[in-house]
């Protein structure tokens, strides 16, 4: 609402000012078109990028090469003006953690032992290696994947905005202890089939992940489903840029091309 009366506001200036200059009611109206193009435009790549929700899911990849026992996982979830409440559940498990948290808040949440074997991907394969985050207000939430000298972080996006057609943006990993460029996709409906340049390669249910990995940079592959599936673009070890003498972990999610703009 406030962007609405932001835009009609500018639109009354523009008429007060150039009534004087005598501009022709047909490139006033035009001009005045052209202001609710772009604040539309606006409104809508604003809303692509919201990652605000109620529903999230999310899944960990291998950090270097460490076990699940050799990494802490985090989840940090921020409120904005109202009290929350909310689960989260370990599908491998079967398991759901209640929490609260007050307005304007953040609560942070470490993954014990056998938490982390439950949400920790480390071989091409379906697992149920999923977390699933609700709330009764809307949140955001973060991931951390840390190790010994590796980490890194990435919001996660609401199942609002989840998407179809995702394709694999990162580098090449490290040449040395069999390290790989990798991504998972988690089904949020059963019955998802899965495509990787368009072959399909698997089939999921709910919560379900596809975990592939690669001993090359897999940026450019596309990655399409047949219903909205969670994307997470990860690389295990990568020397951003290649002349570093030391490497990190990645991992992000990335959104579905219909929200690119």
């Amino acid at each position: 609402m406030k962007q609405i009366l932001y835009c009609k506001s500018i639109i009354q200036s523009f008429i007060y000012f150039c009534r004087p200059l005598f501009i022709t009611q047909l490139v006033m109206k035009k001009i005045i078109y052209l202001i609710l193009a772009i604040f539309f435009l606006n409104l809508i790549s604003i809303h692509a990028q919201n990652t605000d929700g109620k529903s999230f899911w999310l899944t960990f990849g291998q950090n270097f090469n460490r076990s699940s026992n050799q990494v802490d996982l985090q989840l940090r979830i921020v409120s904005r003006d109202l009290p929350i409440s909310g689960t989260i559940y370990f599908t491998a498990l079967g398991t759901s953690v209640p929490f609260s948290m007050g307005p304007r808040s953040v609560f942070t949440f470490n993954l014990n032992d056998p938490q982390k074997v439950a949400a920790y991907c480390n071989s091409n394969s379906v697992t149920d290696k999923s977390i699933y985050i609700t709330t009764d207000e809307s949140v955001t939430v973060y991931a951390l994947n840390q190790t010994q000298g590796s980490v890194d972080a990435t919001n996660i996006l609401p199942t609002s905005v989840l998407g179809i057609n995702y394709y694999q943006i990162s580098y090449p990993p490290v040449s040395y202890s069999l390290l790989s460029d990798s991504y998972a996709v988690i089904a949020t409906e059963d019955n998802t089939e899965i495509f990787h340049n368009g072959n399909p390669i698997e089939t999921l249910n709910t919560g379900q992940v596809y975990y592939h990995t690669s001993a090359t940079d897999m940026t450019g592959f596309q990655i399409t489903a047949d219903k909205p599936i969670a994307f997470f673009a990860m690389n295990q070890c990568v020397k951003i840029p290649e002349s570093c003498e030391a490497g990190d972990y990645l991992m992000q999610q990335l959104e579905p091309v219909n929200t690119w703009g």
